[in-house]
């Protein structure tokens, strides 16, 4: 009778209610990235780091495409930023990517002399955690 009377203070629930809401698909998220624009500084230095990680992620078929976050948005210091690029690649006929880590700075050029590959670490940002631009 107790139960009666506490599910009485519960709200309504929703007569039909709206389909769950999934994470975007990997199709969605490039989607959407295709159509973002960084700013120039961070355009200019995305599509350097770009380069350097489809190198440093010693694909045997190279890189389709390559996503990276803005560096002046992930600044490690007053002179350094510190991003993830995604390399984008196909491995027989499926689509893969490999994460890569890039440490560089912004006034320089070369913007970064390499990347190396991402390894989760707790705590850690992974690349879905931000805004990425395609390089």
């Amino acid at each position: 009778m107790l139960l009666l009377g506490l599910s009485a203070c519960a709200p309504d629930a929703p007569a039909d209610p709206a389909p769950s809401e999934t994470a975007p698909s990997e199709t969605e998220q490039s989607e959407r990235l295709l159509h973002a624009a960084p700013n120039e500084i961070d355009a200019q230095a995305i599509e350097q780091l770009s380069s350097i990680a489809a190198r440093d992620a010693e694909l045997p078929s190279g890189a389709s495409a390559v996503d990276c976050w803005a560096p002046s948005e992930h600044e490690i210091n007053a002179d350094e930023f510190r991003v993830i690029c995604r390399v984008h690649f196909v491995q027989g006929e499926q689509e893969r990517f490999k994460d890569m880590i890039c440490i560089g700075d912004l006034a320089r050029d070369p913007v970064s002399d390499y990347c190396y590959q991402w390894a989760y670490y707790s705590d850690m940002p992974s690349f879905e955690d931000h805004q990425a631009y395609r390089a």
